[in-house]
């Protein structure tokens, strides 16, 4: 491991100012550490300074509110988050992620921000939270800016951060009615933690405007990605949604899913499970939305 600067600002203003400093220093921002803390140690990353976060304001918050939503703070951590007691009873697809990620060191330390910056194309908490919609604050040398997820996510190990920005919290709008859903994720039996196939289904049930559908997929692209031909033809099924409805929206994900071979799986196999896990994700959130 090559030596480096260490800085923990105490204020978004100085954390922006650290960070913009790309002709003159390698930065990194350090929140849990499981991500950049092993690959420093590997070579694969050689800063010339690290940027601790943890100490800026908003950046440990968590908080719910029944109109506003859930605010979670880029430094709160997994098991944090998957304990408070509002995510549980009302954000209930995040209990299904932290079963499937990672070990309870890595849970206990990991925090939610770095996942999404990660933005790996397998990351287990992304499409549970683009199932939720959730809008990226973001903070850098022109202040302040919100961008939604799904356009916060670039490509494989991209975002859209810009030099000098930072992701301070993700805000999750309040799902509203009854809702009910499931996180999958396919992976070997031996060979680590990384998802073959990651899928997340949620239904939203309102008296007024119906159902909504949110189908999110991982590891089967360049980015995880809503599933929006199977959501709508869900929506346009409504009490007409049998077997034969849900096998099609299965269907339309295997046909938005745009997976690799590689050494752990085919993109053939990759595909063929993305029909499989869709349609026992929508089985599995109807019967837990009757049970609820």
């Amino acid at each position: 491991m090559q030596p480096f600067d260490y800085a923990r600002p105490e204020t978004l203003e100085e954390a922006s100012a650290l960070l913009a400093r790309g002709s003159e220093v390698k930065a990194c921002v350090l929140a849990g550490g499981t991500e950049l803390l092993p690959r420093l140690e590997a070579g694969l990353v050689t800063p010339t300074l690290v940027v601790d976060i943890k100490r800026l304001p908003g950046i440990s918050e968590l908080c719910y509110d029944a109109t506003q939503g859930l605010t979670i703070g880029a430094a709160v951590t997994l098991r944090r988050l998957c304990t408070h007691p509002e995510v549980r009873r009302v954000y209930g697809l995040f209990l299904d992620v932290i079963e499937v990620m990672g070990v309870p060191q890595v849970r206990n330390r990991g925090t939610v921000g770095g996942n999404v910056c990660n933005a790996s194309p397998a990351a287990d908490t992304i499409p549970t939270l683009l199932c939720y919609r959730a809008e990226c604050r973001i903070y850098g040398p022109g202040g302040e800016r919100c961008v939604p997820l799904d356009q916060f996510l670039v490509g494989p190990k991209q975002t859209a951060l810009a030099p000098g920005e930072f992701l301070v919290s993700l805000h999750l709008p309040a799902p509203g009615g009854r809702s009910a859903g499931v996180y999958q994720k396919l992976r070997l039996a031996r060979g680590g933690h990384l998802g073959l196939v990651n899928a997340a289904v949620m239904v939203q049930m309102n008296e007024e405007t119906g159902s909504a559908w949110r189908i999110a997929l991982g590891a089967v692209a360049p980015r995880p990605f809503r599933a929006m031909e199977a959501e709508t033809l869900l929506e346009q099924k409504r009490a007409a949604l049998d077997p034969a409805a849900i096998r099609a929206a299965a269907a339309l994900a295997q046909q938005a899913a745009e997976p690799i071979d590689d050494l752990r799986a085919s993109a053939a196999y990759r595909r063929a499970m993305v029909g499989v896990l869709v349609r026992r994700g929508i089985e599995t959130a109807l019967a837990r939305l009757a049970g609820a």
